[in-house]
């Protein structure tokens, strides 16, 4: 198992929707890792990578044996800073690998949300 992938999200306005992505989990050749009967989190922090407030991203296996994990659009309605994420996968066997990690930056709303 190689380090974390460093993969920051782009910047989003507090209150605004994130609309998801795809992704698959690979191994150092590039083939897609099986995640039959895996779970997958993401936990941001903000400020540093052990500040206090945090957020856990919405995120699931959506196809096991391709590899596959979605993030569901959803409302980032954060405080406005630089947040740091890591993104973990346990395995069936209880095994936790970290595959991602990097930032997103929440910038402040002007306008007030509805």
């Amino acid at each position: 198992k190689m380090a974390a992938e460093v993969r920051n999200f782009p910047n989003i306005i507090s209150g605004d929707t994130y609309l998801g992505a795809i992704l698959t989990i690979t191994n150092q050749a590039g083939d897609p890792i099986d995640l039959v009967d895996a779970e997958v989190r993401c936990r941001f922090r903000k400020d540093s990578k052990s500040g206090t407030d945090y957020h856990d991203l919405v995120i699931y296996v959506s196809n096991g044996p391709e590899g596959k994990i979605t993030i569901p659009k959803q409302i980032i309605n954060w405080e406005a800073g630089v947040w740091y994420y890591d993104m973990e996968v346990v395995n069936y066997y209880e095994d936790v690998f970290t595959w991602l990690q990097g930032t997103m930056k929440v910038i402040q709303s002007v306008t007030p949300t509805l």
